[in-house]
C-alpha cells in the first residue's frame, strides 16, 4: 500500500520516508512488547492483567520514564486478546493469564 501522507494523533504529520520509519518503530516496538509479555508469563504460573502491566513496564519503560495511564492498561489488553487469538496465550478462569 502507498501511503502519502500520515496523520498521527497526536497531531504530527509524517510524509515521505518518515511514513517507513514509524512503522517501523512502532513494529518494532510492538515486537518487544509481545515478546516481554510471552516472558513474564512463561517465568509465572499465571498473572493478572495488572501483574502482567507492572512486569512488562518495568522491562520496557526507560528509568525515569512516565508510566503510562489506563490507556496503557488497554493496550495491553489489546495486546493479551491478540496473543491468545493467535493461541500464543491463554486466559484462565479469574483473569489470570499464563503462556
Amino acid at each position: 500500500m502507498k501511503i502519502d501522507t500520515l496523520c498521527l494523533g497526536n497531531g504530527k504529520v509524517r510524509q515521505g520516508l518518515e511514513i517507513e520509519k514509524e512503522f517501523i518503530a512502532h513494529f518494532d516496538r510492538y515486537s518487544k512488547i509481545e515478546e516481554t509479555i510471552s516472558k513474564v508469563l512463561k517465568d509465572s504460573e499465571g498473572m493478572s492483567l495488572w501483574e502482567i502491566f507492572s512486569a512488562v513496564a518495568d522491562q520496557i519503560l526507560e528509568p525515569g520514564e512516565h508510566v503510562p495511564g489506563i490507556g496503557a492498561l488497554v493496550t495491553l489488553k489489546g495486546f493479551l486478546n491478540k496473543m491468545s487469538f493467535e493461541d500464543r496465550i491463554v486466559q484462565e478462569k479469574g483473569s489470570l493469564w499464563r503462556a
